[in-house]
């Protein structure tokens, strides 16, 4: 993509602004771009034309030196993912992460950049995500191994101010769920009706009281199968729990051994009649492709049974056991528990 990629680019970040899509003019216009590549350019001020290879990436190399450096300086924590993401850094602060491009040129001015349609594609899906850093005014030194040195920075952050419409509705069902909850636990002890007030992207400027005012946080963590736990904190500022604070020490001091043993007694309970798929593999035998292929009704699959077979919960293998009989159905006893 020549002169139309910075032009093209600052559409794709004008959409992720506001949570929108590309329509499909500038899509097929992105796709031609990048197959039609110029093979002459005369321009002064466009990224990489006329240098040599070994030129180019040293040009390249000091654009990802200055644009790591200024990520640094600003207390990003800076990763040089250039070898295996189609992106060159990927930054972070503050618990949030962005996907950075960085682009160089020994020009004064680096008004036309060169972009694949993957680059191109990345800051579109990655919406709010994303940054690009352009470097220009690289001085190149030419020689057998070309050096370079300085260099002008210019970010352009893809930063949004909204959540999507799909964000908003995420956001809508957790927060109905948790709220209906929290109403659910405190209907007991008085009454509470939590009504929604605002949402904020940034959680510097999710504030709701005072800095010096006091909360209490009670921090829950969720762990579902096959994925990280997750975690998410419910914040109370302590004025408003004053007006029910004598209620609250009442009721911890009269019902908590009485609340632990009926909480313990539902709690095992629970555990206790969770169902748990248990199995046992008698054989897994291994066949071609091309046996599979001929395979019909009625045929017939040589199998080898060992003496003892695994038994699983819940695809865990916990024992060895071994085959039987009992009351004319297929069974197994356990033998030996694994470690």
């Amino acid at each position: 993509m020549d002169t139309a990629g910075a032009t093209q680019l600052a559409a794709v970040y004008q959409m992720q602004s506001i949570g929108g899509d590309l329509n499909q003019e500038l899509k097929d216009r992105i796709a031609i771009d990048e197959a039609i590549k110029p093979t002459k350019n005369n321009s002064s001020k466009a990224q990489g034309f006329r240098l040599t290879g070994a030129e180019r990436k040293a040009v390249e190399l000091q654009a990802m030196n200055v644009a790591s450096g200024w990520f640094l300086a600003n207390g990003y924590s800076v990763f040089d993912t250039s070898a295996t993401e189609s992106f060159d850094l990927l930054v972070e602060k503050d618990g949030l992460s962005k996907k950075v491009e960085v682009k160089g040129s020994t020009s004064q001015e680096l008004n036309s950049i060169m972009m694949t349609s993957n680059e191109v594609l990345l800051h579109q899906k990655e919406q709010g995500s994303t940054a690009l850093a352009l470097v220009s005014q690289i001085n190149l030194v030419k020689g057998a191994k070309p050096e370079c040195n300085g260099g002008k920075l210019e970010v352009n952050d893809t930063a949004r101010t909204e959540f999507t419409a799909t964000e908003e509705k995420i956001i809508e069902v957790i927060n109905n769920g948790i709220s209906t909850v929290l109403e659910q636990c405190w209907k007991d002890l008085t009454p509470i009706s939590i009504k929604f007030q605002s949402r904020e992207q940034n959680p510097q400027f999710a504030a709701f009281v005072e800095s010096t005012d006091l909360v209490i946080v009670c921090s829950f963590v969720m762990q579902l199968p096959n994925i990280d736990s997750m975690s998410f904190d419910v914040v109370y500022p302590l004025q408003t729990l004053k007006p029910v604070s004598s209620l609250l020490r009442s009721r911890v001091q009269s019902d908590v051994v009485e609340s632990n043993m009926t909480w313990r007694d539902k709690l095992e309970k629970a555990i206790l009649e969770i169902p748990l798929l248990v199995k046992s593999n008698l054989s897994e035998p291994v066949v071609s492709m091309s046996k599979l292929l001929r395979m019909k009704a009625g045929d017939t699959l040589n199998v080898n049974l060992e003496d003892t077979v695994d038994f699983y919960v819940e695809n865990q293998k916990y024992f060895k056991a071994e085959m039987g009989e009992l009351n004319g159905n297929a069974s197994v006893k356990l033998a030996t528990r694994n470690n």
